[in-house]
């Protein structure tokens, strides 16, 4: 299994959702590209920081 600490040290940029499956479109900054991620811990972090936004 694979640990979960990993999200905690990428830096990403959200760019929106897949339509039709779960997850996020994510801008990887660390390695050009883009990828698509299904983590609670990446919504529990936007939340904060929408929230500071607002």
């Amino acid at each position: 299994m694979k640990d979960k600490s990993w999200i905690r040290n990428q830096k990403y940029v959200f760019l929106g959702y897949p339509g039709t499956r779960k997850g996020y479109w994510l801008y990887d900054v660390q390695k050009p590209k883009v990828v698509k991620l299904n983590v609670t811990k990446f919504v529990l972090w936007l939340r904060v920081i929408l929230k500071d936004l607002a």
